[in-house]
């Protein structure tokens, strides 16, 4: 009876009710080095002793991932199962498990923030200012991270494009959690005693809600080193006092408290609290195979920017450009909830998804479903499939072309390539008046001299719109040249780099270098090709293409895009340490290659025969200003019909004297090549591809995917003229 009774000193103070059995805390003891888990009632239930604990995360799996200066993953059996440690990470002090499967780790060896793959890839990576020592790092969900930088005494907000967003500075804050409504949560301390600690919310304005404890507090409120605290969902906070060696359990009027004990707790610096049937780490408890859900909230609203140095009123979501990054694990789930903001209707298309049996989450606005009227909210679900480079965006009217895009990568389930680190590369035209605006100039022929050097020759026109300036995730130069920031990619000498490029432009093809580096293409719209090593490559509009690049130079090197008809816009890679910050001039274009010349890395062998071919003929003029198929403008031409299990062919020509982009939802291709020369055996599987001016291509799909699915040319304005069809299956 007396050792029952020792487990556990339980003391209730301000008319607190009893301490409540169902809730099982972890916590990281900075004293003794281990995870200990135990019962409210202060029962130990188990333990990993290990030489220095500070952050401790229950995943779904059961798992605990806790960092003792390395990160570890351990099981209830008591097996590390992942370890990531020197040289990649030096002093980890905090860490956290993403939705994705990446690894989010402050390393305060090297006072950075990394986030990391399961087989220990870095994708993004984030130098703390000052040099300053962390105590907590979490994503939160509008892709933006939460970083306490507890030594330079400030919380700050950092999004995906490495800039502080939001900051709040109060004496060295140890934790911090973002609620629901906005506000965070933060637990801080100025280490000059006891009175000096506090917890605090506050809102975006950095206005307090509400503080508990520090100096004006009563005695009994006061704090003694709020290292680590657990919110629950009634408003409840488990309090861990590490100097005290307890937990303090505050009420949600924040009234009344109860004080837990525990024998095997002496230094907690983090705790998890969570509900005892609802836990997964006992070794019986079953483990959670099912795909992961990853809920995101997006708003679509209107933002004040100036992307490549001119102001311009942006439409966007959560007020960044590009959109917040979604990164997830093949084959999970994604739930974006998007609240419109907007004066006017929305949708968002998840541009490479399959969405299989899923037509209804496309996001094409009068296809797929009606759109997101102002104020009003949507919720879309689908598979993340396939794996690979992918991107969303408005498709209503001319909208994404006002910043309304994002990437939207989906990591797979196996690494086929050898590499260090990732980087997103985003790039794509940009104008300074709204897309209505141009529209309607484009209508009245006020563009007739846009870039056409062709005019009257048998070369291509390349775009219905002056060229004005290319960015680079959000980040340009304007026409002028003497203002707008470009973007710089730092690297480090020997690191081998997967560049994830996206196309988000609405007008121009580019052709994309980086000077002095060859880049191997591995895979494009998601799916592998046959590496080759290229100078650069040609992508068109919502094209992807991932290479990789070996950084075995020095100084500092151009990032060269340029539209077809040779209009430019440079981003910066350069080297850590380098003292030379500018690019070298006149570096020629190198060998290139485009989507039409990829092929795939194994063979296919098509049949000759057995498909259905389906020819689509394209016209247009640029006054009057038309773009149609076979004569036809959507929405006002009836549907291409297709039956499952069919393999259909279109046999696109272009008589025309641009280039034209197309792309098909919920489906793949086979790029087969021009007519009379196609390539059966080892034809690249794709989404986008173009057709040349004055040319042909042939695509095949398997028709595998019941559902009515756009397939239009992606410039911008041709979609908005017209040039587009439904493909669509019987009984819908």
């Amino acid at each position: 009876m007396l050792r029952t009774f020792l487990y556990a000193l339980v003391l209730f103070v301000s008319g607190a009710s009893s301490a409540r059995a169902d809730k099982v805390i972890y916590a990281a003891d900075h004293n003794t080095g281990k995870v200990v888990k135990f019962k409210e009632d202060g029962t130990p239930l188990w333990e990993f002793p290990n030489r220095s604990a500070h952050d401790v995360q229950v995943l779904a799996n059961g798992n605990i991932l806790i960092n003792p200066r390395s990160v570890q993953e351990v099981s209830p059996e008591k097996e590390i199962v992942w370890e990531v440690g020197p040289p990649l990470v030096m002093h980890a002090e905090a860490c956290q498990r993403l939705p994705s499967g990446n690894t989010m780790i402050a390393d305060n060896g090297t006072h950075t923030v990394i986030d990391i793959t399961p087989d220990k890839k870095v994708v993004w990576k984030y130098d703390v200012p000052g040099g300053a020592n962390m105590r907590m790092v979490r994503r939160l969900a509008n892709g933006n991270t939460l970083i306490c930088a507890s030594s330079s005494n400030v919380v700050l907000e950092v999004n995906p494009q490495k800039e502080i967003v939001w900051k709040y500075e109060l004496p060295f804050p140890y934790l911090a959690e973002r609620l629901e409504n906005g506000d965070t949560l933060i637990s801080s301390g100025d280490g000059a005693g006891q009175r000096g600690y506090f917890l605090i919310q506050v809102d975006k304005d950095g206005n307090t809600v509400w503080k508990y404890g520090g100096e004006d507090a009563p005695k009994e409120e006061q704090l003694n080193w709020p290292s680590g605290f657990s919110r629950q969902a009634d408003g409840t906070i488990y309090v861990s006092e590490c100097r005290s060696a307890l937990i303090r359990v505050i009420s949600p009027d924040r009234k009344t408290f109860q004080i837990i004990k525990s024998p095997v707790m002496e230094h907690a610096a983090t705790i998890v609290v969570v509900d005892e049937e609802k836990d997964q780490s006992s070794s019986a408890a079953p483990k959670d195979q099912t795909s992961t859900v990853h809920a995101f909230d997006f708003t679509a609203e209107a933002f004040s920017g100036r992307p490549d140095g001119r102001p311009k009123e942006l439409w966007g979501y959560n007020g960044q450009f590009p959109g917040p990054e979604i990164r997830v694990r093949e084959g999970d789930r994604i739930r974006v909830n998007v609240q419109n903001r907007l004066p006017v209707a929305t949708s968002i298309h998840w541009h490479g998804m399959k969405q299989k049996n899923n037509w209804q989450m496309d996001g094409v606005t009068s296809v797929s479903h009606a759109p997101i009227e102002p104020g009003a909210s949507f919720t879309y679900e689908f598979v993340a499939e396939p794996a690979g480079t992918h991107w969303y965006h408005s498709h209503t009217g001319l909208q994404y072309s006002e910043g309304l895009y994002g990437p939207l990568i989906i990591e797979s389930k196996t690494n086929d390539y050898d590499y260090d680190r990732e980087q997103v590369l985003m790039v794509g035209d940009w104008f300074v008046e709204k897309s209505d605006d141009i529209f309607k100039k484009i209508k009245s022929g006020a563009y007739m001299k846009a870039e056409k050097p062709g005019k009257g020759s048998a070369k291509p026109d390349y775009g219905d719109v002056p060229f004005e300036s290319f960015i680079f995730n959000g980040k340009g130069r304007s026409p002028d040249r003497s203002q707008g920031e470009r973007n710089t990619f730092m690297v480090e000498k020997g690191e081998t780099i997967r560049f994830r490029i996206i196309n988000s432009s609405s007008t121009y093809a580019l052709k994309l270098q980086i000077d002095g580096h060859p880049m191997t293409v591995i895979e494009s719209d998601g799916h592998p090709v046959q590496p080759v090593t290229v100078d650069g490559i040609t992508i068109d509009i919502g094209e992807r293409f991932d290479v990789l690049v070996k950084a075995n130079g020095s100084g500092t090197h151009a990032i060269r895009a340029a539209t077809l008809g040779g209009k430019t816009g440079l981003a910066l890679l350069q080297y850590k340490d380098s003292l030379v910050t500018k690019p070298a001039k006149d570096v020629e274009w190198g060998s290139t290659i485009a989507g039409p010349s990829l092929v795939a890395p194994q063979p296919v062998d098509l049949p000759a025969t057995g498909e259905r071919s389906v020819e689509l003929n394209f016209s247009g003029s640029m006054m009057p200003y038309a773009w149609r198929i076979n004569g036809q403008e959507f929405p006002d031409r009836p549907s291409v019909g297709v039956q499952e299990g069919e393999h259909v062919r279109f046999v696109m020509k272009n008589p025309t004297m641009m280039a034209h982009p197309f792309h098909l939802h919920g489906h793949y291709f086979r790029v087969l090549g021009r007519p009379g020369e196609l390539n059966l055996k080892n034809p690249p599987l794709k989404d986008t591809i173009t057709v040349s001016a004055k040319d042909a291509m042939v695509v095949q799909f398997d028709a595998d995917n019941p559902g009515k699915w756009f397939f239009h040319c992606h410039i911008e304005w041709h979609l908005g003229i017209g040039m587009a069809l439904v493909v669509q299956y019987p009984d819908l």
